[in-house]
């Protein structure tokens, strides 16, 4: 997929996709389905839908990997982890950003934004709880601040995704109930636990700091 992506960009630059100037690629009819409903299927003479569909497929891909790597307590499996998650939430944010205007009639569920808006989130949420988990037991080298901003950094992208989330599952997508209640729940509880970690360590720094200046006693009891 990801070789078929790098030679559909190549085809891009090279041939004129532009239907509506003279020598223009004409009658090539690609055809993609929404993964949710394999049933729902859509042609169109154009290699940017292509790459579009084929970013989705390769972010799914990264995402799903990265997912899986950043349970695994070692070092080298959260560092490949946050790669993954990184080429994940890049193409991602390609595909908002580049090609999204120009497929909004396509129909499909999988690629509305929403859902791509809460894929992308967690891809981020990923990056920093591998990032977390990394480098916590190193808190007092590197300040416990700095430790309890990653996982407040955390929380926030798997809010983010917990809400973007919610909001498209309100709508029919055909997408399984089981696989919402995993999306929803793994936003939800990871916002959670690193919502209570940021803040428990956010104490923590400034409880240290009351030694030396009474004055952060506020602080301390409101985290």
């Amino acid at each position: 997929m990801s070789a078929y992506s790098k030679y559909a960009l190549i085809i891009l630059k090279r041939f004129n996709w532009d239907t509506n100037r003279v020598r223009s690629v004409q009658g090539v009819q690609i055809t993609w389905a929404d993964s949710f409903q394999p049933n729902l299927e859509f042609t169109k003479n154009s290699i940017l839908f292509d790459i579009f569909c084929c970013y989705y497929n390769l972010a799914i891909m990264y995402f799903t990997r990265a997912l899986r790597l950043s349970e695994i307590d070692l070092d080298t499996s959260r560092k490949e982890g946050m790669t993954k998650a990184k080429y994940a939430a890049f193409l991602i944010g390609e595909m908002k950003d580049k090609y999204y205007g120009e497929f909004t009639q396509v129909g499909f569920h999988d690629t509305q934004f929403p859902h791509l808006d809460m894929l992308q989130n967690l891809c981020m949420g990923v990056i920093y709880k591998c990032l977390f988990n990394t480098f916590r037991e190193s808190e007092y080298k590197l300040g416990i601040n700095k430790i309890a901003a990653i996982a407040a950094t955390a929380a926030k992208y798997y809010n983010k995704a917990y809400n973007a989330g919610t909001a498209f599952f309100q709508n029919p997508s055909g997408i399984s109930d089981k696989t919402k209640t995993e999306l929803l729940s793994l936003s939800y509880l990871e916002s959670l636990y690193f919502d209570t970690v940021a803040n428990t360590k956010y104490a923590k720094h400034y409880n240290n700091l009351l030694e030396n200046d009474h004055s952060h006693i506020a602080t301390v009891i409101a985290y």
